[in-house]
């Protein structure tokens, strides 16, 4: 989480719960990497946790370990992650359709963001009392945002299951006012609200009454 040590580890406990038992009420395979969103946010949340906390001691090799494992949820994980894990999921062949191409658009998105990361290491500050993510890196990809929110957000926004469809709604209102209001801690805060969304597959799995393929 965005905010401090205790914030993240406190989200990422809840996320883990909430995590276990989405994973205990999966059904079918195609169920399970749905199902692991949440375990894998508490994952991420902690992770920034460790890094506040490493933050406050300078231990600068610590900082960059962190920061990469963090980055590599942020922009390589959940860009192919969550077309995909929305797709093995729904029932509607015209809606799969759509999420095929979602799903192939995201693999040029990380593939691109992972390319940045390499080719111009991101850098960690406090700002504001959030996390700042920050590259040098001069040649932005023309649209990159709307790339990337096409690739997390649509896959949710498209889905014919009632809660996916409001994560969706959730995270892009999270989006929104990421942009808005914390344009230079954008990737942190948005990760918290797509965390935070996250918990709203618990009511996904818990319907023994959904669809499955």
């Amino acid at each position: 989480m965005c905010f401090s040590a205790t914030a993240s580890f406190s989200a990422a406990g809840v996320t883990a719960i909430l995590g276990i038992a989405c994973l205990s009420r999966a059904r079918r395979w195609r169920e399970t990497t749905l199902a692991s969103f949440p375990l894998l946010f508490a994952a991420q949340q902690a992770i920034e946790g460790f890094l506040w906390l490493r933050l406050g001691n300078g231990d600068n090799d610590a900082i960059t370990a962190l920061s990469v494992a963090f980055l590599l949820f942020a922009q390589v994980l959940w860009p192919m992650l969550a077309p995909i894990g929305v797709l093995l999921v729904e029932p509607d062949q015209r809606r799969r359709l759509a999420m095929k191409g979602l799903a192939a658009l995201s693999v040029f998105v990380a593939a691109y963001l992972l390319y940045v990361m390499v080719k111009s290491p991101y850098e960690v500050s406090v700002i504001g009392g959030s996390l700042r993510y920050a590259t040098d890196m001069r040649t932005p990809l023309p649209g990159g945002k709307v790339l990337y929110a096409a690739s997390t957000v649509l896959p949710l926004l498209l889905s014919s299951h009632r809660p996916l469809a409001v994560m969706g709604g959730i995270v892009a209102v999270g989006l929104a006012v990421s942009l808005y209001a914390f344009q230079m801690t954008f990737i942190s805060v948005w990760c918290f609200f797509a965390a935070a969304a996250s918990t709203v597959l618990y009511f996904h799995f818990a319907n023994t009454e959904r669809p499955l393929l």
